[in-house]
C-alpha cells in the first residue's frame, strides 16, 4: 500500500504491485524469471459491519 484516504463509510487505497513472469527458456537453455514490472491500482472499499468491502476498482478512473 502506498497511500489511503478515508472519508466517512469510504476508503480510497492505492496500491503498486511488482511481478515477476517467468519466461520459458530456448532450446538448451534453462527457464527463468523474466524482468520485473510494477504495475499500479485503486481500490475503493466501503464499511460493512465491524470490517470493510471491496466496492469498486478505481483504477481505471484514476489514471485517466
Amino acid at each position: 500500500m502506498t497511500q489511503m484516504d478515508v472519508q466517512d463509510d469510504r476508503a480510497k487505497v492505492w496500491v503498486n504491485q511488482v511481478t515477476t513472469p517467468y519466461r520459458e527458456g530456448r532450446a538448451g537453455e534453462d527457464a527463468g524469471p523474466g524482468t520485473p514490472f510494477v504495475s499500479s491500482h485503486v481500490f475503493v472499499f466501503e464499511r460493512a459491519g465491524d470490517g470493510w468491502l471491496l466496492a469498486e476498482d478505481g483504477t481505471d478512473a484514476e489514471h485517466r
